[in-house]
């Protein structure tokens, strides 16, 4: 049975402002408290047992849900692990090829061609470099 309290308190800041501060605390209980099991006893003899099974229940849902959210975490995780070591492996060929290419290009002499491809290895090298520097970790 979830009880909430709030309180609300005005301040003044440092600034000279006034900041508003607002707490709520919630008391997620399954079970009710002893002075209200005791009146429902009176009620109903048996309505003790019962509301045990529920809370029971509730809490076991709760840690399904919770596992279920675990492992939607734990699979996001490893896909994206994966694709990133996909993507690292790729860049790797890639760079081994135009590293390929030009040397292939200074074997036959065209400074062109090995220039421009230089560059644009460089420029890919960085920019990946750059980029999975920039990745936004999870916590």
């Amino acid at each position: 049975m979830a009880k909430s309290h709030h309180q609300n308190k005005l301040a003044s800041s440092s600034e000279g402002g006034v900041m508003v501060e607002h707490n709520v605390a919630i008391d997620d209980s399954l079970l009710p408290n002893a002075d209200e099991l005791k009146r429902l006893k009176v009620i109903d003899p048996t309505i003790i047992q019962w509301m045990k099974e529920r809370a029971e229940l509730e809490q076991n849902a709760r840690i399904g849900f919770n596992k279920g959210q675990l492992q939607l975490a734990d699979y996001n995780l490893r896909k994206t692990h994966k694709f990133n070591f996909t993507a690292l492996v790729f860049s790797f060929i890639l760079f081994l090829s135009i590293i390929s290419a030009i040397c292939l290009f200074c074997n036959k002499g065209t400074f062109c061609y090995r220039y421009y491809f230089w560059r644009g290895c460089n420029c890919n090298c960085c920019c990946l470099f750059y980029k999975s520097g920039n990745q936004v970790k999870i916590v």
